[in-house]
């Protein structure tokens, strides 16, 4: 195992299985995160199709095409994510040798991913002018949680950004 990724396991042990991100600037490109205590532990910043992030040490980044994802921690895959094939907003994660189904929704500002046996592992839920988000998670799926993060606030980037230009269409 790597330096960075036995960095970012003790990150994730460090946290009680919960975080907060808050946008910084006017389009929210980039996230500082904290946790419970308020103290900040890293930062996400969406890049054209994907984002980078630095945690406890550690350094990744999120590629995004139009339909598959993979995260990098320390230049090693930890995560691939695709459509689940039913069509609308479920999603199929591998991460760490488990599967899991996510349902991301943009109408709510939120996603949740669930295990084979439907037990939710990882929630995130943001507010709805997109600029802050409460995330949890449990053991071993803080890299789900960091994840869903990225592709809610991506989503619902795209479809702000949508809303407008459409807007000044007349």
């Amino acid at each position: 195992m790597s330096g960075k990724l036995k960095d970012w396991e003790d990150l994730e042990s460090s946290l009680p299985g919960a975080f907060s991100a808050r946008a910084k600037g006017f389009l929210g490109s980039e996230f500082p995160l904290s946790g419970p205590d308020g103290d900040e532990f890293g930062v996400l910043r969406l890049e054209g199709s994907g984002a980078s992030f630095e945690a406890g040490g550690t350094e990744g980044r999120i590629e995004s095409s139009a339909s598959k994802h993979r995260m990098f921690i320390g230049g090693e895959e930890v995560l691939t994510a695709g459509r689940d094939g039913r069509g609308g907003s479920g999603m199929s994660i591998e991460s760490g040798g488990d599967s899991l189904e996510a349902v991301v929704s943009p109408v709510r500002n939120s996603a949740s991913a669930r295990s084979g046996e439907g037990r939710e592992l990882v929630r995130v839920s943001g507010g709805v002018s997109n600029r802050r988000y409460e995330v949890s998670f449990e053991g071993g799926g803080l890299a789900v949680a960091v994840f869903l993060l990225y592709h809610v606030v991506s989503v619902r980037r795209r479809a702000f950004r949508a809303g407008t230009a459409a807007g000044k269409v007349k």
